[in-house]
């Protein structure tokens, strides 16, 4: 469900990007909206059900693991 969401969202990035290319201010304000709830909601999804199970299946080593891998990666950027 949620790897469907991310494609969802990417798809209405790639509306936002097309209405912005035709300078449609409707549409775009339109699909940013609906972007901007879609994302909220999944969000929260992650918050409140996928973080947790993560934070039961995980060891605290585990979790400094994947926080330090997160933090090399986006430095390196």
């Amino acid at each position: 469900v949620m790897r469907d969401e991310h494609a969802t969202m990417r798809a209405l990035f790639d509306d936002l990007r097309q209405a912005a290319a035709n300078e449609s201010a409707s549409r775009f304000l339109g699909v940013a909206e609906t972007l901007f709830i879609f994302m909220q909601q999944h969000n929260m999804k992650e918050e409140n059900v996928l973080y947790p199970m993560l934070d039961q299946q995980l060891s605290g080593n585990e979790i400094n693991n994947i926080y330090n891998l997160k933090n090399t990666t986006s430095t390196a950027a």
